[in-house]
């Protein structure tokens, strides 16, 4: 079939526009590469732990390179030379657009000055990381990482990492990194600790916020006092209709510790409940004054504001689940504290204030001298095959074992604190065990005997 002179015409238009199209797009991915190279050396000065400067950015038509320093800094260390490590990243962006990718990205980096030796001993003897990544068609910058072996000797001390692969993908209120070395070590005269097969994923849905899941898998671990297999810490930030929840689930199929030994131990500890927008607050002002140190005056102000309305607003702490075995015995338990909403301008820790727990160990092993002393002492009540405890507070009422008991001392400490917060969040000096009016009692008689 041969093409008339029209439909050549039509072809070679929608060829020429469809290279114009992905030149324009390409020119866009470099014009937006240079911006986001400028926006991360500005965001820099906000950081107390890093800075970047000294940007030499050359962007091309279809490729741009160029360098950066990264100064690694501590700047709530209280040091007079915060900036403790320097190093040079260099790039080169290939904007040219592929499937699922805005450009591709090939990036090195090596310590400058003096810590190049340093660097050159931690990595035996290489003083340069390379990686490859790209950047994805909504923003996010993900690349691969590999580590070559790491090993430190200081003062007796010998640390080893064995080498490492992992990936990350950065967003810009997003963060995802998985990591995982076979092993970790670290021996001294006095102690050595030995890791086995680690796994670090980290899935952070807004990093300025802290929400999202950290999740960390050992394989073996051990002290010369503590020896576990398959330990998890896996931790969970989520927000829902205004209200933040931090779970935290430590988990271990064994652990021997204190000559216990402990199988398939369960701990899920919780905080439930808190003020969304006052747990962001107190968030932002920890990371901007370096764990709260040197506040303004309105940074106090914004301070105790924000822990009012926490603790009026009231949360729950406590672990939803203990489960495991001891030594031939089966474990199993919960154990809460509530803080109910504050009604009022006051602040009354009393009346909100309640807690419950109950422990129960069962299991023909277990030993029975521990029980019964445990049962005599008032601790614990049996039960089938082992024994149980439990209490319970509420409006200043305190049950151990479904039995009311005597809770002055507790009483006296919750008077104490109540009264510490109340103090904090007026801006009163807040007054020790000894201080007020129960001095002032103590001084009377000796006056009236000088008279």
């Amino acid at each position: 079939m041969k093409l008339s002179s029209s439909h050549l015409n039509i072809i070679a238009v929608t060829v020429t526009g469809c290279v114009l199209l992905w030149l324009g797009v390409n020119v866009y991915a470099g014009k937006r590469a240079d911006s986001w190279m400028r926006e991360f050396v500005a965001a820099s000065d906000k950081s107390h732990s890093y800075r970047l400067h000294n940007l030499q950015h050359q962007r091309g038509l279809l490729s741009s390179q160029g360098s950066v320093d990264v100064a690694l800094i501590d700047e709530c260390g209280g040091k007079s030379r915060p900036e403790w490590m320097t190093t040079r990243l260099t790039y080169q962006l290939k904007h040219t657009i592929f499937p699922l990718a805005l450009m591709n990205i090939e990036w090195a980096i090596e310590p400058l000055g003096q810590q190049r030796e340093t660097f050159e001993k931690l990595f035996g003897g290489q003083a340069r990381l390379e990686g490859r990544g790209k950047v994805g068609l909504n923003g996010d910058v993900q690349s691969d990482m590999q580590l070559p072996e790491i090993q430190w000797f200081n003062q007796g001390t010998r640390f080893l990492v064995s080498p490492s692969v992992g990936s990350i993908v950065a967003g810009k209120d997003t963060l995802k990194l998985d990591w995982h070395t076979g092993k970790i070590s670290t021996r001294s005269k006095d102690s050595v600790v030995a890791i086995d097969d680690l796994h670090l994923a980290i899935d952070l849905t807004s990093t300025r916020r802290g929400l999202g899941k950290v999740a960390l898998k050992i394989e073996k671990f051990g002290t010369t006092d503590v020896t576990a297999n398959g330990v998890s810490l896996v931790t969970q930030v989520l927000e829902s209709a205004g209200r933040m929840n931090i779970d935290v689930r430590p988990e271990t199929k064994l652990l021997q510790v204190g000559g216990k030994r402990f199988k398939d131990l369960v701990f899920d500890v919780g905080i439930h409940g808190l003020h969304g927008e006052s747990a962001d607050d107190l968030f932002n002002l920890a990371q901007n004054s370096c764990n709260f140190q040197n506040l303004t005056q309105p940074e106090t102000d914004k301070l105790r504001a924000s822990l009012r309305k926490l603790l009026f607003e009231g949360f729950s702490v406590g672990i939803g689940r203990i489960a495991g075995a001891v030594d031939g015995g089966d474990l199993d338990g919960i154990w809460s504290v509530t803080l109910a909403k504050t009604p009022g301008e006051e602040f009354f820790l009393m009346p909100v204030l309640s807690s419950q727990g109950e422990l129960s160990l069962t299991g023909k092993d277990i030993k029975q001298i521990e029980k019964k002393t445990l049962i005599s002492l008032g601790f614990a009540q049996e039960i089938p095959d082992g024994m149980r405890g439990s209490y319970d507070f509420a409006n200043g009422v305190l049950k151990l074992n479904g039995k009311v008991s005597e809770a002055v001392l507790i009483e006296t400490m919750l008077q104490t604190v109540e009264q510490q917060i109340r103090s904090f969040l007026k801006g009163e000096p807040i007054r020790s065990t000894g201080d007020g009016p129960a001095e002032e009692k103590m001084e009377a008689p000796a006056e009236a005997l000088e008279t």
